[in-house]
């Protein structure tokens, strides 16, 4: 990973938010395991903890109730997709053609076509999927 927050924190052309508060994080998450909604998974959470969201060209990484402008709200994306419509999923950025996912059930963070759902790349390893999906 240090290789990966390296390569973001020198890229002038990233747009980075500040810091997440991890503490308020894994609070929400007992919330949405209560909810029964898909948790906000730990290596994500890592990842907020250091630039709570991500902007690069088109793509975009979700924040955690962001206080940087311009960033979706990981919160208001997923507020609606629930475990029991058969949705394990919960969605961590996008781009102009796709999504950036986590499915819980496979445990695989992937990027799937906008428009057919469709896997285009999948992998356990977080780090690869980033790297993936920003095309660094």
């Amino acid at each position: 990973m240090n290789e990966l927050i390296e390569l973001i924190k020198n890229d002038e052309e990233i747009i980075k938010g500040m810091p997440a508060d991890v503490e308020s994080i894994i609070a929400k998450n007992i919330e949405l395991k209560e909810q029964n909604l898909v948790e906000i998974p730990k290596d994500f959470i890592d990842l907020l903890s250091i630039f709570n969201g991500i902007s690069l060209e088109e793509a975009e990484i979700f924040a955690f109730n962001p206080d940087t402008e311009g960033f979706n709200n990981l919160l208001d994306i997923n507020q609606h997709i629930v475990k029991e419509d058969g949705f394990n999923i919960i969605f961590l950025g996008k781009d102009a053609e796709s999504y950036f996912i986590y499915d819980e059930e496979s445990e695989e963070y992937q990027t799937i076509d906008m428009e057919e759902l469709d896997v285009i790349d999948a992998s356990q390893d977080f780090h690869e999927a980033l790297e993936f999906f920003l095309s660094i």
